[in-house]
């Protein structure tokens, strides 16, 4: 399409899926979430490191946070 200006995605955009099949064509674009897995909040780590022992090591984005 042409398109050379930003993106900006909300946090449905916080799936590795989509960085992977958008490659390069995302560069520059900026994702809006409620979510992070860095967050250094004891209530957060608390979740990643419970959310990798049940679901084998791996990292929980946005959607399975708004599954609590």
């Amino acid at each position: 399409m042409g398109l050379e200006q930003s993106l900006l995605g909300g946090d449905g955009w916080d799936a590795p899926e989509l960085w992977q099949l958008g490659g390069d064509a995302l560069n520059g674009s900026y994702i809006s979430t409620h979510y992070s897995v860095d967050d250094p909040s004891p209530r957060f780590n608390s979740f990643v490191r419970e959310y990798k022992q049940r679901y084998g090591n791996l990292l929980p984005d946005a959607h399975a946070a708004l599954a609590l």
